[in-house]
């Protein structure tokens, strides 16, 4: 029997990096707005969906500014460089499953990932958004499930990414928050940080918990 592959699918804000740079974003952009509509979500009044909803659209911040400020927010948390030039090495292609924005995210990889690493990430799924001279025009979510209470089902996505790659497919989930709980069931090994790590922990949730990405260095999908 042949050796499965293996493939990383990783959430991006607060786990690739050390700040959540669309909360960032939001802090500095929508001020008071921003810390009323988060505190609704911290108390249950709203979901995220609703939330993002709420704080993309019509985000006042032109798009070359949003870029420029993002690249400059979105340091990469530590041993992110070590583990995608381990994967490089391994051939394990890296897929970004996240809930924040691509115009944030692409410009933090350009800016922080050396260019030869920069193929490792084969796809991202996240919210879209277009912009005009004000700021986002259109905020436009991934399609997901009505009864999914995340923008973006990132347990979902990893099953059809198996399904589209062939069934011998292993998969390393990696997160840090509320949305990557979906992780759970869908992949073959998980890596939690921080709140993630805690729900893994009082759930009964087989994980693997790190900090510091060079923590992940001797996982399965990267021996051999």
């Amino acid at each position: 029997m042949s050796k499965a592959s293996w493939i990383v699918v990783t959430d991006f804000d607060g786990t690739l990096t050390e700040k959540d740079v669309g909360n960032v974003l939001c802090e500095e952009f929508l001020g008071e707005r921003f810390t009323d509509i988060h505190s609704r979500y911290r108390r249950g009044e709203l979901g995220l969906k609703e939330m993002q909803q709420l704080l993309w659209g019509k985000f006042p911040c032109p798009e070359e500014t949003f870029r420029r400020r993002s690249a400059e927010i979105g340091r990469l948390r530590p041993g992110v460089v070590e583990f995608l030039e381990l994967c490089q090495k391994k051939s394990v292609p890296l897929y970004i499953a996240s809930c924040g924005l691509r115009p944030y995210i692409e410009p933090v990889l350009r800016q922080h990932l050396p260019p030869d690493l920069q193929s490792v990430v084969r796809q991202i799924r996240c919210n879209e958004a277009t912009f005009d001279a004000h700021g986002i025009a259109e905020f436009l979510p991934p399609t997901t499930r009505d009864d999914c209470p995340y923008p973006l089902d990132k347990g979902a996505w990893s099953s059809e990414l198996r399904a589209a790659l062939g069934k011998e497919v292993k998969i390393l989930g990696i997160g840090n928050g509320t949305s990557d709980r979906s992780f759970q069931g869908h992949v073959d090994e998980l890596a939690a940080t921080e709140a993630l790590a805690k729900w893994c922990t009082q759930s009964s949730v087989a994980h693997r918990p790190f900090e510091d990405f060079r923590d992940l260095l001797g996982v399965e999908a990267l021996r051999g």
